[in-house]
This record gives structure tokens, C-alpha cells and sequence, in this order.
């Protein structure tokens, strides 16, 4: 029995294929064509990390999203701290167990979420300062002349 065919959901997802991974366009290493779904202001708002981050294209397109992820991720965390805290909502004799929820949401927060994205963020900007100092940034590098 052979497998059924892709929903076309997924088939959009995998590049247009059933399912053997994204098919690059013409351009070096373009997963997704942009005009798919990229508007003006997201163009706009890429082109300034560029210039401002020092990013090529794909790079500002990934920090981008990650930034718009951490974005959305953020205002979940914060409606499921309000949730949380709303039991002990004007009652000074719950003070203690709300700040220790409050602490402790926080503290997850921090552990399990927002260092993944410092993490990637700091990866982006590494691949910047290769870029622009192959041979090395900061204490360690020496220009040859420099040496004797």
C-alpha cells in the first residue's frame, strides 16, 4: 500500500514537494521567496537590520523572526502570569504566594525560554564579526605588524 498524497497545507510547508525539504529559489541559499508573503514595512524593517546590524539578507530575515517570535512569546508569558496571579488579586493575606509565583514564572521564563534567544541572537551577531575580522576581534587579535 503506497502513502496517501500530502495535504496541500503541507506540501506549501515542505517547498511545493512530497516532502523531500524545502526546494531553494534561483538565488544562493533562498529557502522561501519573500514576495510570498513579505509586505512593504517587513521589507522596510529588514533592510534597517541590515544596516544597522551589519546583517546580510538572510541573516536580518532570521532576526527578524526570531525578534517577532520573542515578541509573541513574551505577551503569552505575560497573559499566563496575570492568569496566574488574578487568584490572589487584592488580598494582602496572599502577598507571600503571589511574589513566589510571580518569582517563580519569572525565573522560568529566564531558564527555559529567553536564553535560547539571547543564545541565537549572539550566534547572528558571531557570524558578523567573522565576517568583517576573519582573522579575530578584540584582545586576542594582533595585526601581523604589530608582533615584532
Amino acid at each position: 500500500m503506497s502513502p496517501a498524497p500530502m495535504p496541500q497545507v503541507l506540501r506549501r510547508a515542505c517547498g511545493g514537494h512530497d516532502g523531500d525539504g524545502p526546494q531553494r529559489s534561483q538565488k544562493k541559499g533562498r529557502i522561501v521567496e519573500h514576495s510570498e508573503w513579505m509586505n512593504e514595512q517587513v521589507r522596510e524593517e529588514i533592510e534597517s537590520l541590515q544596516h544597522t546590524h551589519g546583517l546580510e539578507e538572510e541573516e536580518a530575515l532570521a532576526l527578524w523572526h526570531l525578534s517577532k517570535l520573542g515578541r509573541l512569546l513574551n505577551d503569552m508569558r505575560d497573559t499566563d502570569l496575570e492568569e496566574d496571579l488574578s487568584p490572589f488579586e487584592g488580598r494582602v493575606d496572599k502577598m507571600t504566594e503571589q511574589q513566589t509565583v510571580f518569582f517563580l514564572r519569572t525565573t522560568e521564563w529566564y531558564t527555559n525560554v529567553y536564553q535560547h534567544f539571547t543564545a541565537l541572537r549572539r550566534a547572528l551577531g558571531e557570524r558578523v564579526l567573522q565576517r568583517n575580522f576573519p582573522d579575530g576581534w578584540g584582545s586576542k587579535y594582533r595585526p601581523q605588524d604589530e608582533e615584532d
